[in-house]
């Protein structure tokens, strides 16, 4: 029996452009280049109950009521999480924001507003946000699709001690349809998806870093957006390729994006006469613009985050570095009526 190694597995990602819910393979699929794997995570769609009945004691195999069936049963929920993924292809990452925004358009700034809409994407209905995830296996009858995948939580992070001051990133995936495991023997990923590096600033290109609008010296910066979704309902469909044509009960009449979304971040900067005052805006809870970009005219910048009334959460102090004392401030985003809570632009 072959023995396989996690260096042998692969992950592709790319738009889902066929209608959600169609498991057809299509689109541009693009490599996503990680240091280890994770399997999807299958306990969401573990519809069962252990069922204690009168008369013995100890549970019979038929105590032990499932849903689950390879043939034609679904249902639940499934997800997948990636860490410690340095975008070497703009289109793979602008995909991946694309799905955590609910903003198609990738040649302008992304914005998340106070008055962000509720949406729901219906089944066999076209949707410009989700992915198809594939996980390529060595051995090649078990691999993975996840398709009709949103992005539903993405960290941003840029620091000096790590992968070279790159931008790195990790996040979520959820899907109400059940994976399908099927023969990724001939999968086709664009060739594209090589190292395409220089569209992405590092940390040490970004030069106008500020709290307040005072400049502040920064060696590490992260932020995290977090859109939820869910399944609504459930019906009847006939799954297609990549697996076998077959009927499946219990697949999604649709998804719903009404959750709140949130931003999260921390900043670790200098302590110096720019920051020491920011405690103040922490205790009172003044609302504080935080800006991490390259440029001083944003309109100029190919890369910058803005939370544009961000509250500082917090604000520690560490005395024991060489490089001299730095202070981490958490933050949150949030937004008055339909102004923006944060902008992004990273291309």
């Amino acid at each position: 029996m072959a023995t396989f190694t996690g260096k042998e597995y692969k992950v592709a990602v790319g738009l889902h452009t066929s209608n959600l819910g169609v498991a057809t393979v299509a689109g541009t699929m693009y490599y996503m280049r990680l240091d280890s794997v994770n399997d999807i995570d299958w306990s969401g769609g573990d519809n069962n109950a252990q069922l204690e009945r009168t008369g013995q004691r100890v549970m019979r195999p038929t105590d032990y009521l499932t849903a689950y069936d390879d043939d034609n049963a679904a249902g639940g929920t499934y997800s997948w999480a990636w860490d410690n993924y340095v975008p070497e292809n703009e289109a793979l990452f602008q995909a991946l924001m694309t799905s955590v925004t609910e903003q198609a358009d990738t040649t302008a700034n992304y914005t998340i507003n106070g008055n962000q809409a509720t949406n729901s994407y219906a089944d066999a209905a076209a949707n410009s946000y989700d992915l198809a995830l594939q996980i390529i296996n060595p051995d090649a009858a078990k691999g993975r699709y996840m398709y009709s995948s949103i992005v539903d939580s993405m960290t941003l992070s840029w620091d000096v001690g790590t992968n070279g001051g790159k931008l790195t990133t990790s996040g979520s995936m959820f899907s109400g349809y059940r994976p399908i495991q099927y023969d990724n023997s001939g999968i086709t990923v664009d060739a594209t998806a090589a190292a395409s590096g220089g569209w992405d600033q590092n940390i040490f290109e970004m030069d106008a870093i500020t709290i307040g609008g005072n400049a502040v010296i920064c060696k590490a910066f992260s932020l995290t957006v977090s859109n939820p979704v869910s399944r609504v309902g459930h019906k009847v469909i006939t799954e297609a390729s990549p697996g076998s044509a077959a009927v499946l009960y219990g697949q999604p009449d649709g998804y719903a994006r009404g959750g709140q979304i949130t931003v999260e971040g921390s900043m670790t900067v200098k302590y110096d006469s720019n920051t020491r005052a920011l405690i103040d805006n922490w205790l009172k809870g003044t609302s504080t613009a935080v800006v991490f970009a390259d440029h001083a005219s944003i309109g100029s910048s190919t890369c910058f985050l803005m939370v544009h009334t961000a509250k500082l959460t917090g604000y520690t102090k560490d005395y024991g570095g060489d490089d001299g004392i730095f202070i981490e401030i958490p933050f949150i985003g949030t937004a008055e009526a339909a102004a923006e809570m944060v902008s992004f632009r990273i291309s």
